[in-house]
């Protein structure tokens, strides 16, 4: 590998010949090789694109001159496209509150811009702190993008539990006619529908994107323009004044400057408010999953077989799709529980554990939005429900008796209880040779709308 000599503060250090990171990153890559992970492809982007709205701020304002301000321009459009993220490599576990991130995108855009210009890497005609960090901090550059890139994951978690929301939805219908034991602490409980049951994840993951979509309102003010602690140090005003407004325009989010700029710099209670909202939809899949594993194994439905379950068992299946959902699910309630204590432990003017915390946030609505569309392709649509088997597991159950309360009564009901429990006999048996019903006024108890309706009605003259 031939390598190129670049100079800092420190002294010099070899680099890639043909990188469009600098020496750096480097660096960074030296004293933070903690995990070897990644930021998402849409954190990049989004650092590219605040990147781009200062750039094309400080033109505006004459403070960037062709043709350095044409080709960094050009360059960062790109970069906001996508171009060159292979160079952005620096470890989220890294100390600097993301100094090292930043710099690691000024490098990139530097040499990027310099290659339009004719230039070798790491000649800097196009110069990373000069002019691709011209009026920004780590401090409000870091953070704003933290905030871009969440609202464009945030919308990609609203897409997908939409779907999730449609695909339960339609079970929902096509089950509403089914009828089933229903359970509380894991044992038979009173009658309800198949339908009924799915009713309930589908008003819970309604309700999740109601809960995404109020995420995203919380994150809509960023501290852009307050530089290093929220002063706006270094900065010209009239920069400070638009450069949200540019932003706005490239990234066509209800972006907003912060009021009170030292305190969005500060503070990232916003950030953890957010992550704690989109936590509950890790609760609600997990209570889903695990829901439809125990219906799997109750034989009250069948999920799709996808994965060959037992390198030693022949023909065994496994719910390997819920299991992963769950498993994620589990991720995602550490990782907040995780960038919480970080969020929390910013000092004075500045959280240096933002780039950690903000790893932690992004890598839950991956696996959030992921998981979601796993359950509703992988698991609900191939979904299958054996209604004889519930049907005929409920009516030999002794709580079916429970349905008799309100026409005859608790003692007789009991007794029905009693002889079902005692014999065997199932709820239409057991009340024939009591002579308590026969098997059609049973089969009208049975009717889903008579199980689902909302209590009883009283006899005439009754309160």
């Amino acid at each position: 590998m031939t390598t190129r000599i670049e100079h800092d503060a420190l002294g010099d250090l070899e680099v890639p010949s043909d990188a469009l990171y600098g020496i750096h990153t480097v660096r960074a890559l030296s004293h933070f090789p903690v995990t070897r992970s990644a930021y998402p492809h849409a954190f990049y982007r989004a650092l590219s694109t605040v990147k781009l709205a200062c750039a094309q701020t400080s033109a505006e304002l004459k403070y960037l001159h062709d043709p350095i301000a044409g080709a960094l321009l050009d360059a960062l459009r790109e970069m906001a496209d996508g171009a060159h993220a292979k160079w952005f490599v620096v470890d989220p576990h890294s100390g600097g509150a993301g100094t090292s991130v930043n710099m690691n995108i000024n490098e990139i855009a530097a040499n990027a811009a310099g290659l339009k210009l004719g230039h070798a890497p790491g000649n800097y005609a196009v110069d990373p702190m000069a002019h691709a960090n011209l009026h920004q901090s780590t401090n409000d550059v870091f953070p704003t993008a933290v905030h871009v890139c969440a609202l464009w994951m945030l919308e990609d978690l609203e897409e997908s539990l939409n779907r999730l929301l449609l695909t339960l939805q339609e079970l929902e219908r096509r089950f509403a006619g089914v009828v089933k034991l229903g359970r509380t602490q894991l044992t038979p409980a009173v009658p309800i529908t198949l339908g009924r049951s799915f009713s309930t994840y589908s008003e819970a993951i309604s309700r999740d994107r109601w809960r995404v979509f109020k995420a995203r309102e919380r994150l809509r003010t960023v501290n852009l323009g307050g530089t290093a602690i929220g002063t706006g140090l270094a900065a010209p005003r009239p920069f400070i004044l638009q450069v949200v407004t540019k932003l706005r325009q490239a990234t066509r989010l209800p972006l907003a400057r912060a009021e009170n700029l030292v305190d969005a710099t500060a503070n990232h209670d916003l950030l953890a408010e957010a992550f704690a909202i989109v936590k509950i939809v890790a609760v609600n899949l997990e209570k889903l999953a695990h829901d439809l594993r125990l219906m799997h194994l109750l034989g009250e439905i069948r999920l799709p077989a996808v994965q060959v379950g037992s390198s030693i068992m022949p023909g065994k299946f496994n719910p390997v799709i819920c299991e992963t959902v769950e498993m994620a699910a589990v991720r995602v309630q550490g990782d907040e529980a995780t960038a919480a204590r970080l969020f929390a432990r910013g000092e004075l003017e500045l959280n240096a554990f933002l780039p950690l915390a903000s790893y932690l946030f992004f890598h839950s609505l991956t696996l959030l939005s992921q998981t979601s569309d796993l359950l509703a392709v992988h698991a609900l649509s191939g979904l299958e429900a054996d209604t004889g088997r519930m049907r005929r597991e409920l009516v030999a159950h002794p709580a079916a008796a429970t349905l008799l309360l309100a026409t005859f009564g608790h003692e007789t009901a009991e007794r029905v209880a009693m002889e079902m429990r005692s014999t065997g006999k199932d709820l239409v048996d057991a009340c024939r040779d009591l002579d308590v019903a026969d098997g059609d006024q049973i089969d009208d108890l049975l009717r889903p709308e008579r199980i689902l309706s909302l209590g009883f009605a009283p006899p005439q003259g009754e309160p």
